[in-house]
């Protein structure tokens, strides 16, 4: 276990950062540690959620590394389907139990780890490292809200997660995606910086992409660590080119579709 110290010192930042595991966000929650959870639902998600859903009603969101969010519930009550991964079982648990959420728990070996079911079928989450989630398990996405996941990604592992992003996604699905932008030569992260750049890099060619306007989020305790900016960036992307591989499974879902 990680002492108190060393994870302030990796979650609220030391200039030295080793890469977080699964068991660091485990820790983190345990410990309290959790700056990037916040008790109310996040402004750009209500400022750009039109966007989002395009007038669509039901459609399936999918929300990474969702922790115990508000923003379940805020796309949960506009009747929107909800799947959520979540490593860490505390923070599904209490979300499930602070929304009075009647829920069934299915073990799931072959992700090492088990799926929350609300039994109204509103909302699942999943309860395993990220990058371990069965996709195949699910039918297609229409959206998706990252709330600062792609940010606690460690930077050899994007790629990997943008590939996971586009191998849940139907054709002209969309994805909100709220990043963070700071001098890197005065912070490390987490979370990590994101530029304009890195996302071009990483979504460019299956993506087409729009920014949203920033959120200034400089305050006094981020001067006293010596940064001198904090931006919260939100950016609408939209699939415009479908992998190969996500052809059989629209198929798939569309015939399930039709037997209903």
């Amino acid at each position: 276990m990680a002492s108190e110290k060393v994870l302030a010192n990796k979650y609220h930042g030391g200039k030295s950062y080793t890469p977080m595991s699964p068991r660091d966000w485990e820790e983190c929650w345990m410990h309290g540690k959790t700056f990037f959870h916040k008790p109310y639902v996040h402004p750009q998600l209500i400022k750009y959620e039109n966007e989002l859903i395009s007038g669509r009603r039901g459609i399936r969101i999918f929300l990474p590394l969702c922790g115990k969010s508000l923003d379940i519930q805020f796309l949960r009550s506009k009747g929107h389907k909800i799947v959520g991964v979540e490593f860490a079982e505390m923070p599904i648990r209490t979300f499930l139990e602070e929304h009075s959420i009647e829920y069934e728990v299915a073990d799931m070996p072959s992700i090492e780890g088990q799926v929350f079911k609300a039994l109204d079928g509103s909302l699942k989450i999943y309860q395993c490292d990220i990058f371990k989630f069965d996709a195949s398990a699910e039918d297609l996405f229409d959206a998706v809200w990252d709330r600062g996941a792609f940010g606690a990604i460690n930077h050899h592992q994007r790629e990997q997660y943008v590939d996971l992003l586009k191998m849940i996604l139907k054709p002209d699905s969309k994805i909100l995606l709220n990043t963070f932008n700071y001098d890197q030569r005065e912070y490390s992260g987490p979370p990590h910086c994101l530029l304009d750049e890195d996302i071009q890099q990483l979504f460019g060619d299956f993506f087409t992409i729009e920014n949203c306007e920033p959120l200034d989020e400089m305050n006094d305790a981020k001067r006293m660590r010596g940064m001198t900016r904090f931006l919260q960036e939100t950016r609408l992307l939209c699939l415009r080119l479908m992998p190969f591989s996500n052809m059989h499974r629209l198929k798939k879902c569309e015939q399930n579709s039709q037997l209903f």
